[in-house]
């Protein structure tokens, strides 16, 4: 009897291995997205510290709104933000000659709007637009405003997909293995089948967020329940899958690659209250622009480089290069870590303006609940121009989002 249930035993093993490994070998970056359209609006308080190679300290209080709104489908991707901030910052120096303690206040608007429009697979039409708006003043400065609009069409090759449902349909299924509540083999395209419930769950709107919860968790057990993937008579089925369901789909999975290039038209103003400066700068020339998304495993992996030629106010004759690379690794289903580093620089025909800068980015991200994160995050900026020395600064930063959708 005692050799009989062990055999057993190690059937069941064998099978759930087999069950397991079916999903893990599942590729989420050839995962195809369906037609979604996806609203957000995000909270973000945060107080940050920030001391310089001078001795300047800095604490900064920020709070920001942001809006976003993505929709795709096969012939077009669109994605609009609008973000609004507010920072108080109070500035203290360890330099004796510098005794008083400083502050200063801004506020910004931003709106970006981008979109492709696909005529054949993988070729695309590009409008990408964004508006800038900033005021602010203090103790040290008088009132400044200055704005920015920016407007550039393109033609281009290639996609992105968002296969952030493909990664949480994952994630779910293998959560209920791991707790050997999954008793079928599921294949590749039940897997898919499932990412796309996802995103229909996901852009059903509920205006108590409680029943949207609620709405949503029915519709997956409902689905999962009625194709016989989930053992429904294990009650501890519910906790596991309310578990991933809220915690495993909170990262941006992209794949694929995209290159395009077009005009490029930039309008910036400034103004100074204390000594009148009104200064209107136009930039306009031809940019090009490389951007590839990597989704394996539980890293994401996204770069990209950029360069532009062209005019300043019609005879200042510019070029400009830059280069990015973020990668992030999902830790756990809580927990995120990310880095990333950019590099840039510009030179003018006049060698006035010259600038380079350089940056590395770390951080960590905490899902407290499914609305609420905690976020600790670095900087390390270089900036020189053309006839200066170079312009170092650290800084660190803890903030908290909360997002109501």
């Amino acid at each position: 009897m005692n050799n009989y249930k062990k055999a057993l035993i190690l059937v069941w093993s064998l099978f759930i291995c087999q069950l397991n490994a079916q999903v893990d070998a599942y590729d989420i970056s050839t995962y195809i997205t369906p037609d979604f359209s996806y609203q957000a609006l995000e909270v973000t308080p945060s107080l940050s510290f920030n001391k310089d190679l001078g001795g300047d300290k800095i604490t900064t209080i920020f709070g920001d709104i942001s809006y976003f709104e993505r929709s795709l489908s096969r012939k077009r991707i669109s994605e609009t933000i609008i973000n609004s901030t507010f920072v108080y910052r109070k500035t203290s120096s360890e330099n004796e000659r510098i005794e008083e303690p400083t502050s200063n206040w801004s506020s910004t608007i931003r709106i970006r709007n981008n979109n492709q429009f696909y005529y054949k697979k993988n070729r695309f039409f590009s409008l990408n637009s964004s508006g800038f708006l900033s005021q602010g003043g203090g103790s040290t400065s008088d009132h400044f405003g200055y704005t920015s609009l920016s407007v550039s069409p393109g033609w281009g090759l290639g996609r992105a997909e968002l296969v952030t449902d493909a990664w949480h349909a994952k994630s779910i299924i293998q959560a209920l293995q791991n707790k050997g509540l999954i008793k079928a083999e599921i294949s590749k395209e039940q897997l898919e089948e499932f990412a796309q419930v996802i995103t229909r769950i996901k852009n059903s709107r509920v205006i108590d967020f409680r029943f949207e919860d609620i709405y949503e968790l029915e519709q997956l057990a409902a689905y999962l329940g009625d194709r016989e993937y989930l053992d429904t008579d294990n009650f501890t089925f519910f906790a596991t899958l309310n578990d991933a369901w809220l915690f495993e789909g909170f990262r941006n999975r992209k794949s694929g690659s995209t290159w395009q290039i077009g005009p490029v038209l930039n309008l910036e103003t400034s103004l100074f209250d204390g000594n009148g400066l009104n200064n209107i700068l136009s930039h306009y020339g031809i940019e090009t622009r490389y951007n590839k998304h990597i989704a394996k495993g539980d890293f994401q992996i996204d770069y990209g480089a950029g360069a532009t030629i062209g005019k300043m106010n019609t005879t200042n004759n510019f070029w400009s290069v830059d280069a990015n690379l973020d990668v992030a690794y999902l830790l756990s289903s809580r927990i995120n870590l990310n880095a990333g580093i950019r590099a840039s620089h510009r030179s003018y025909s006049d060698g006035f303006r010259d600038f380079t800068s350089g940056s590395f980015n770390f951080g960590m991200n905490y899902f407290v609940t499914p609305r609420l994160t905690l976020s600790g995050t670095g900087n390390v900026f270089l900036l020189k121009f053309s006839e200066s020395d170079y312009i170092d600064s650290e800084r660190f930063n803890l903030s908290m989002k909360y997002i109501l959708r």
